[in-house]
């Protein structure tokens, strides 16, 4: 019994195939664990990460109050992350719907960025990430609506 050329082919091609169609569910994957990463640096770094990471100045009354409002965002960014996870271990036909809501915190994040601006010296990362995860989110969501879903 021999394989022959064309069947090694075929077997690749289906290979390929079945990553692509679930290239949207590994971006959802990369997005839960990044996000519960940032939720729980915000909830319990020292200073939120708002001068270790951001270099936002944290000195006086102001300073606690926004390490404190920070912590809070990380409160917030957990739950989406969750439901991220939720969607990844139990509701796959659930991730053009995530990638979703990814992408409409993403593109408020920069709109709200907009209509109030840092005044730092130089932007936090999020800045750059939020910027380079927005054209890569929208991608994978438009590629999941034309996906079926990685049941």
């Amino acid at each position: 019994m021999s394989i022959d050329k064309e069947e090694v082919l075929m077997a690749n091609h289906t290979a390929a195939t079945l990553i692509l169609k679930k290239a949207p569910y590994y971006y959802l994957i990369l997005l839960t664990v990044m996000g519960t990463i940032r939720s729980l640096i915000h909830m319990f770094a020292s200073d939120s990460g708002a001068m270790s990471i951001a270099r936002i100045p944290i000195e006086g009354e102001a300073g606690v109050n926004l390490v404190a409002i920070i912590g809070q965002w990380g409160a917030s960014q957990l739950v989406v992350a969750m439901m991220g996870l939720a969607v990844v271990l139990r509701y796959r036909q659930l991730v053009s719907f995530m990638l979703g809501i990814q992408l409409m915190e993403l593109a408020l994040r920069l709109g709200v960025g907009f209509l109030k601006p840092l005044m730092v010296a130089a932007p936090p990362p999020g800045v750059y990430g939020t910027w380079i995860l927005l054209p890569i989110t929208a991608l994978f969501w438009v590629w999941s609506l034309r996906s079926p879903h990685p049941g």
